[in-house]
């Protein structure tokens, strides 16, 4: 949606989430000797994001953004445990989440649409008029199953 009276924002929009391809078979659970469960199964996720860019077309508000979100994901691509255990403090629906203490860091890169692949994405966000935008994929983010022993 475009920014009301030329106002500067940027919207984060999942649209897609695959299975991580290095990690995806390397979740099985394993058991002691007396058949209890001594590591749980986890589903190892790539999360894929559109990011679009809103503001004063003629001041090239949305260009310079998208620039500095490319710069800045180029830049700093690793999410550490600091920043999401900070992100998960000041969000009260992320409670009990124990993303910050995995041991696969999640890393964030640019991904490459294809015009066509741009087009149907778009094409299924009728509401929303099309902006400039930025796709990129969070990788990878592991989800423990929850299972009792």
């Amino acid at each position: 949606m475009p920014a009301a009276g030329g106002e500067r924002k940027l919207h984060v929009y999942l649209y897609l989430v695959t299975p991580n391809a290095a990690l995806r078979n390397a979740d099985l659970p394993t058991r002691d000797s007396d058949g209890r469960l001594t590591r749980r199964p986890r589903a190892a996720l790539d999360l894929h994001y559109l990011i679009s860019f809103y503001g004063d077309e003629r001041l090239l508000e949305p260009d310079r953004m998208l620039g500095a979100v490319a710069r800045d994901l180029h830049a700093r691509p690793v999410l550490d445990a600091r920043l999401i255990q900070d992100a998960i403090d000041s969000n009260a629906d992320l409670a009990g989440s124990d993303l910050a203490s995995s041991l696969e860091l999640v890393k964030l890169s640019v991904s490459q649409l294809s015009l066509e692949e741009l087009s149907r994405l778009w094409s299924v966000l009728v509401q929303t008029p099309h902006a400039l935008s930025i796709a990129c994929v969070g990788t990878v983010v592991l989800i423990d199953a929850v299972e009792s022993g």
